[in-house]
């Protein structure tokens, strides 16, 4: 009896840690995809902001263009 508690006790426990190593082995592609995520959103941003820093400097040249005619 004393073997039978004992033996279920491993095979819970390992079935636990085979659990845990196929969480692991899943960690690569779902830090993976977050950083192309992180990525994606990123390059979005930048391109976003250099535009507006563009047209802004563009806007002001031109205005410095109009008051030196002026």
């Amino acid at each position: 009896m004393d073997f039978k508690v004992n033996s279920n006790k491993l095979i819970s426990s390992v079935k636990k840690n085979i659990d845990r190593l196929n969480e692991y082995s899943q960690f690569p592609f779902k830090l993976y995809d977050w950083l192309h995520w992180v990525d994606k959103y990123l390059k979005e941003i930048i391109s976003t902001v250099k535009k507006f820093i563009k047209s802004t400097i563009w806007w002001l040249d031109e205005n410095a263009k109009r008051f030196e005619w002026w």
